[in-house]
């Protein structure tokens, strides 16, 4: 038989004075093959010298450790067993201190449920195998989809540090949204700044300037878009598609002479159509690259040929296609942005219909000296200048019908413009309409300084918005919450600060790349909001700026750093894992395809392999959940250090010994790793007593568990059985807990079609910090089943 070392920590006497010690060494001495050492406090140097002298004379095989929480010292103890030469997988711990000692203050129950644990711990261990570390080759590039200051902050973070970059926009140019906001907020200057590189060292460079296109780690893509991502991360494979521009950057001098012959003009698409613009263009001043571009909807090519007869470096090619690029990458950032909700639906506030009604950004594009009105305010229906500006706030946000969240930034759109204006002409006068104004931390500069200049703030929404069709002016009627009472503002100019909403494609890119969108905004879902805010349910697949929500500069700056931050350093040290992982019986998989679908992770793919398929997990992508084993039907996918054969052995040693106290009902608690056994742990910790017949098998996720388990528990003797995991929507691996309630559902199901009590099972979740959940929840269980 497998040897076993069992290590009884008494705590100082915070698990003797509730725990007979002695008698829990005596019981393990009896069990064959098991060696029973006593010690004051494992934890500290004395207590590790005892581990490794025993291990080395008497050449144990497997570890049992009995004391305080795993959760607190197992990293600890895995490394003594490291350093004795014994793998460190080989260790189970049994808690009885905080689940034990701490919680039942009757030493003789807690003494059995002592000698209970560390027997389940003794069995369990004898079933453990070794888990071996592996090393992976990894491809150190990086995807980054979107061009924006998110995107340009992340690429110049990690071209710095060496990596290459491929910084991939749909558009014609680099700079997002940005480029048509003229000045920015907190700083108010332009908009045009980038982080500086190590190239052109500095604190912030113009972005025409940064030479952000001549950084020999960062190859720009404009025009470009993903088609298909394959493979996992570390070793990506990405399709790009770049449309033509028919025009060669390389060659192109931006001399203007093609633009001065081209006869066609159209609706300069970057000012909403406030000006006109020419067949071959460059989209806006600044641009960057500032290279032309030929519209290919509206220019006549062949037919005319006007521009590529003048090019005095033929730059011009009519010839050129859309192309197919293939990207190995070993990590993609997604920095797609946002984009102004368009407000012609609703129809109240005339957008679409009255000419003189316009939104925050078309503001901005006056408000530019190099815009459509050369920084003049004017009224779009004649180009007078607009006198009497009435912006309106939430236009599309905090409302059911079209955008239920707050954009967050608006408010500081129209302080700032607002401000602009009256700082260039304080005889304009501006309204602004709001239901409330939200200016965090410093922003309420803006706020203050907006009332100095003379703006006023009126508390209340148009209730109709209609067009004097004699002098163009816009009747706005508000009711004033304040006062109370409605009046009609005659204006020249409405200006609606419009929702932030998702870009375009935002669903289309998140089904490429496999990761999920908010079901609530639309924006791309973060792994965690609070903690993982640039990671994705994709290993290797990071997320940051406006592309997860509404975020002015600053936010946008800091998520792409901390997104390239996340990148380097899953590329520089995530070559090499420990293989705690599933693992695929080939021989018994009959590729259904179950896994695969019901992995969070996305670690499982079906493969080919000798005339069949089968499920193949892919070492970097597993978190060890243990979902796919849950719902394999025949068994074939197994999780190491937590397989069937190791749950049942501990589940018999567990049982087997319980029985014999006579101590019921019998309560079998699964509990999750994260915040499930956290819970129980803090109930511990703060002395929260409960019944001494609940006993906790540790699971890495509750989606581990299905009705099988569940059975085996109660076959073995438990009278009933409790889930104890994550709350919903806060699972450690994205929805093992809705695994788990699947599981539990059908349990019922059977329990009541063979005419037992269904209640017999039942579910906690709960937060690490509501320990008297699980303890109610516990009571209550007993209670019922005591009953009936």
């Amino acid at each position: 038989m497998t040897k076993v070392a069992a290590f009884v920590c008494s705590c100082g006497e915070e698990i003797s004075k509730n725990v007979d010690v002695d008698a829990v060494v005596e019981h393990i001495k009896k069990m064959p093959s098991v060696i029973a050492v006593k010690h004051d406090s494992l934890c500290l140097p004395s207590g590790k010298e005892v581990i490794q002298e025993t291990l080395a004379r008497e050449d144990a095989e497997r570890v049992v450790i009995a004391g305080c929480s795993p959760k607190l010292n197992e990293i600890l103890f895995k490394r003594v067993l490291k350093d004795s030469k014994l793998n460190p997988y080989l260790l189970e711990m049994a808690n009885i201190r905080e689940q034990c000692a701490w919680v039942h203050p009757d030493k003789k129950n807690a003494t059995d449920k002592a000698k209970a644990l560390v027997s389940a711990a003794i069995e369990k261990a004898m079933k453990l195998e070794p888990i071996e570390s592996a090393s992976f080759t990894v491809n150190n590039s990086v995807l980054i989809i979107g061009a924006g200051v998110a995107g340009i902050q992340a690429a110049v973070d990690l071209a710095d540090q060496g990596f290459k970059v491929y910084l991939v926009d749909r558009n014609p140019t680099i700079g997002g949204n940005t480029n048509r906001l003229y000045m920015a907020f907190p700083t108010d200057d332009c908009i045009f700044c980038v982080a500086s590189s190590k190239i052109l060292p500095g604190i912030r460079k113009c972005l025409y300037r940064s030479s952000l296109t001549l950084h020999p780690n960062i190859e720009v893509l404009t025009y470009s878009e993903i088609k298909k991502l394959e493979g996992s991360v570390g070793n990506f494979r990405a399709t790009i598609e770049k449309k033509p521009k028919f025009v060669d950057e390389r060659l192109c001098i931006a001399c203007g002479r093609c633009s001065e012959v081209c006869p066609i003009e159209v609706p300069n698409e970057f000012n909403f159509g406030m000006n006109k613009r020419k067949a071959i263009y460059i989209p806006f001043s600044n641009a960057m690259p500032f290279t032309y571009i030929i519209d290919e909807k509206n220019c006549k090519f062949e037919a005319c040929g006007k521009c590529r007869n003048i090019c005095p470096t033929r730059a011009i090619n009519f010839d050129q296609t859309t192309t197919e690029l293939e990207l190995k990458t070993g990590a993609v950032i997604v920095a797609i942005g946002f984009e102004e909700y368009v407000p012609d639906k609703i129809s109240e506030y005339g957008f679409g219909i009255y000419k003189n009604v316009v939104t925050q950004s078309y503001l901005a594009r006056m408000l530019d000296p190099t815009g459509p009105t050369h920084g003049k305010t004017v009224r779009l229906s004649d180009g007078e200048e607009a006198k009497r500006i009435l912006m309106i706030q939430c236009v599309g946000s905090r409302d059911k019908k079209t955008n239920w969240y707050c954009s967050g930034i608006c408010c500081m759109f129209a302080l700032k413009h607002a401000i602009l204006m009256k700082e260039k002409n304080p005889d304009t006068d501006i309204i602004i309409s709001y239901m409330d104004i939200r200016t965090p931390g410093d922003y309420e500069s803006y706020y203050n300084k907006a009332r100095e200049l003379g703006v006023t703030f009126l508390r209340g929404r148009p209730a109709e918005i209609a067009e004097d069709p004699q002098t163009k002016q816009v009747i706005a009627k508000i009711e004033d919450t304040v006062s109370g009472g409605t009046a009609e503002y005659p204006v020249d100019l409405v200006v609606l600060s419009s929702a932030l909403v998702p870009s375009k494609g935002t669903e289309d890119l998140a089904k490429i790349l496999k990761i999920e969108v908010n079901g609530e905004t639309g924006f791309v879902k973060q792994l965690y909001p609070k903690l993982k805010t640039v990671d994705t349910r994709i290993k290797g697949i990071y997320v940051c700026g406006a592309a997860t929500g509404p975020k002015d500069i600053p936010q946008s700056v800091t998520e792409g750093s901390a997104a390239a931050s996340r990148t380097a350093s899953i590329l520089t040290q995530g070559t090499s894992r420990d293989l705690a992982i599933a693992v695929v019986d080939e021989n018994a998989c009959i590729g259904c395809e179950i896994c695969e679908k019901v992995c969070p992770h996305l670690a499982i793919r079906m493969i080919a392999k000798d005339e069949k398929k089968i499920a193949q997990v892919s070492a970097l992508e597993c978190n060890g959940c243990g979902v796919c084993s849950a719902n394999c039907l025949i068994g074939a996918i197994q999780l190491k250090h937590s397989g069937l054969e190791q749950l049942f052995s501990y589940l018999s040693g567990l049982l087997t010994e319980v029985k014999k106290n006579g101590l019921r009902p019998i309560i079998i608690c699964f509990a999750c790793d994260e915040c499930g056994y956290a819970a129980i742990d803090v109930a511990g910790i703060n002395k929260l007593q409960y019944p001494a017949n609940a006993f906790v098998v540790r699971v890495p996720c509750l989606g581990r568990i299905s009705a099988l388990e569940i059975f085996k528990a109660l076959e073995g003797g438990a009278d009933g059985v409790l889930l104890v995991g994550c709350m919903p929507d806060r699972c450690h691996y994205v929805r093992g807990n809705q695994w788990s309630q699947v599981h539990l559902e059908i349990t019922k199901a059977i329990l009541r079609a063979i005419g037992l009590n269904e209640n017999k099972v039942n579910m906690c979740t709960l937060l690490s910090a509501e320990p008297t959940k699980f303890v109610d929840a516990i009571n209550e269980m007993i209670k019922n089943l005591s009953s009936s």
